[in-house]
């Protein structure tokens, strides 16, 4: 845990612990409590590196196995 914590540092995470401190200095000098929310939300995400995709990208992987072949005939059937 502490490994994930301290390693790591992208831009992303960097503007996301950025956003933290703003939205944190906005919560205390004007009494925001919707502030302190975001403050903590984007202050969790930077921490511990996680966003709209956890902590893998956001392309999900591909199967050669799963993927339909393109060559195969497609046979359609007709509905009356």
């Amino acid at each position: 845990m502490k490994d994930r914590i301290l390693r790591n540092w992208t831009f992303m995470r960097v503007l996301r612990a950025a956003f933290a401190v703003m939205f944190a200095f906005a919560a205390v000098t004007r009494h925001e409590p919707i502030a302190l929310l975001a403050a903590v939300f984007f202050g969790v995400q930077a921490v511990f590196n996680v966003g709209c995709c956890g902590v893998s990208t956001c392309q999900p992987g591909t199967n050669a196995t799963t993927a339909p072949d393109l060559n195969t005939p497609v046979n359609y059937e007709e509905i009356r």
